[in-house]
């Protein structure tokens, strides 16, 4: 394209339209991320590293499921990534499995 990244981000434009574009795309792909590998695998690359997936068994491939999946990530884009995370460390539990009815278990 003949674009010069790096200037655009050090001299953008009056409205600043390269910033939310760059927000838009890194929220697009972490969405699709969560969605995706969750609805079809019941976990991420990196929870099922840790042997931890989204939801019991008996409860993938359901169209519940996969709403719950969208749910979940859709809040978790929504909030940064950081909010529920971190709230979930400090009290110790899946805060926003509770809420929405989808938590992340440990596989034994």
């Amino acid at each position: 394209t003949k674009v010069d990244f790096m200037a655009n981000l050090y001299h953008p434009h009056q409205e600043k339209m390269v910033y939310l574009a760059l927000l838009s795309l890194f929220a697009g792909t972490a969405w699709i991320y969560l969605v995706i590998n969750r609805i079809f695998l019941g976990f991420t690359p990196g929870e099922w590293v840790f042997d931890q997936r989204l939801g019991q068994p008996n409860q993938m491939g359901t169209n519940m499921y996969a709403l719950k999946v969208l749910a979940r990530a859709t809040v978790t884009v929504i909030t940064g990534g950081i909010i529920f995370p971190l709230l979930s460390m400090i009290l110790n539990r899946d805060l926003l499995g509770q809420v929405l009815g989808l938590q992340l278990y440990k596989k034994v």
